[in-house]
């Protein structure tokens, strides 16, 4: 295990720090290389329901807050993020195994090349929220960006998944849509 990647050995529960119920780690680890990123500790369905009861009693805790107050609680977060920039970065590229200039959400249907073992990924709404535009990557097996390719779909859509022949990618729009001004109006990102 690389020795600078973290191991959490406990969960953060309720205020406090603990072991999991489990006692056992989950390891995670590099797709391609299967080095170790990380130990996670293990969650029981009994830490599962303490977490979320005493986030369910902190929430209403939150709500009663002033709002400079949790404004304050935010502009931390930021002001943390920003201090841990680089190793935030390195710890997307390391688990994604994406160059830093590429940031997509991989959705959970990515696929793999039989032929070479690169990573084939998608991202749709890639240059922003209700946009038509899909975003298409390669990505080698040793983290390398192999292709990126930009297109627009008819309509803003969500795209849930993809397939791949020897010869083409389909992506299947559905007209599950996505509006900005239905957004902007209190609607749902995706409706029918």
């Amino acid at each position: 295990m690389n020795t600078d990647q973290p191991t959490y050995t406990g969960q953060y529960i309720n205020g406090k720090w603990r072991p999991g119920a489990l006692g056992t780690p989950l390891i995670d680890t590099n797709p391609y290389n299967q080095s170790v990123l990380a130990e996670i500790a293990q969650a029981s369905l009994a830490d599962l329901d303490e977490a979320y009861r005493s986030a369910a009693i902190a929430q209403k805790s939150w709500a009663e807050t002033s709002v400079a107050h949790r404004t304050s609680v935010l502009l931390n977060v930021v002001h943390i993020m920003e201090q841990r920039h680089d190793e935030i970065v390195n710890w997307l590229v390391d688990g994604c195994l994406l160059p830093p200039h590429v940031f997509i959400d991989v959705p959970n249907h990515s696929d793999f090349d039989p032929d070479n073992g690169a990573l084939l990924c998608f991202a749709y709404e890639a240059t922003g929220d209700a946009t038509p535009d899909i975003a298409y990557f390669e990505i080698g097996n040793t983290g390398e960006l192999r292709r990126e390719i930009g297109f627009q779909a008819p309509y803003a859509a969500m795209i849930h998944d993809f397939a791949v022949t020897q010869n083409y990618v389909i992506f299947p729009i559905i007209p599950l849509t996505v509006d900005l001004g239905r957004m902007r109006e209190g609607g749902r990102h995706f409706q029918w």
